[in-house]
């Protein structure tokens, strides 16, 4: 079994780009959902954990950031 997991943004300018926006927002996201009390976890995290992906990742897709997952 195999899943391949891929998605392509692009930056709005040299200010705006993909970068910026693809770190920003999963950051803005994790910390408004630790302020609420919905991420409990202390000291450094990284997001492959599943109490921060499984909260942020309905939130990017809001905001137009989607992975397309493939099986194989």
């Amino acid at each position: 079994h195999r899943r391949e997991s891929s998605f392509r943004l692009d930056g709005f300018d040299s200010s705006y780009t993909a970068m910026a926006t693809t770190v920003g927002l999963p950051l803005a996201h994790a910390a408004e959902l630790i302020l609420q009390g919905e991420i409990r976890l202390t000291g450094v995290q990284i997001p492959t954990s599943m109490e921060i992906y499984k909260k942020v990742l309905p939130k990017l897709e809001t905001d137009g950031i989607v992975f397309l997952e493939e099986n194989y």
